[in-house]
């Protein structure tokens, strides 16, 4: 994508979209996160931008520019601008998870994780690797799909792996009963 546009009207027939002058669009469908009295975060070729309107702004410190860049610095490795389309950004509770394809992957192992509110971004690197992120709201906390199908819990690294789910079905045969069972119809 090449500009974030602002869609205005009141209903379908009023709907326009205007362009808003970003610096650059998103990389990835997953890399697009509006954040309420913020605004839009979104991932271009070279870091993560925060647009507002009139400005978009690469968030990405000087600390974390040189890995966007493809540099490796110590022990956080280098993002593999050819896997953009598969990194992702989600927020939750004041704070932005940022995952990104190293080399070595082919969805994200290594997240960037931004406190809005502080200002810190610390990194983490995980045993796996992850396709979506979502938000348990019974339990409040993120929960990440990992490419071998099992749920991970990613404040904690918590994981289902090697645990059966357990599950219960019912079946629909009742026999002499089924006239008095309720049922849709």
């Amino acid at each position: 994508a090449v500009e974030i546009y602002m869609i205005q009207g009141t209903g379908h027939g009023t709907f326009s979209a205007l362009p808003m002058g970003a610096m650059t669009g998103t990389q990835s469908r997953l890399a697009f996160q509006p954040v309420h009295g913020v605004g839009v975060y979104h991932l271009g070729t070279d870091g993560v931008y925060l647009f507002r309107p009139g400005a978009d702004q690469r968030i990405t410190d000087q600390h974390f520019r040189p890995i966007m860049t493809g540099e490796t610095i110590g022990s956080i490795p280098a993002m593999d601008t050819t896997k953009l389309a598969n990194c992702w950004l989600y927020h939750h509770k004041g704070r932005l998870w940022f995952g990104y394809c190293s080399s070595s992957a082919t969805y994200p192992a290594d997240v960037l994780l931004l406190d809005i509110t502080k200002g810190r971004t610390v990194h983490y690197q995980y045993d796996s690797e992850f396709s979506a992120l979502a938000t348990d709201h019974d339990n409040d906390r993120i929960i990440a799909c990992d490419t071998d199908g099992y749920v991970v819990e990613m404040d904690h690294g918590t994981t289902d792996r090697g645990t059966a789910v357990s599950w219960q079905g019912e079946t629909k045969d009742f026999g002499e009963l089924r006239t008095y069972v309720p049922r849709a119809a």
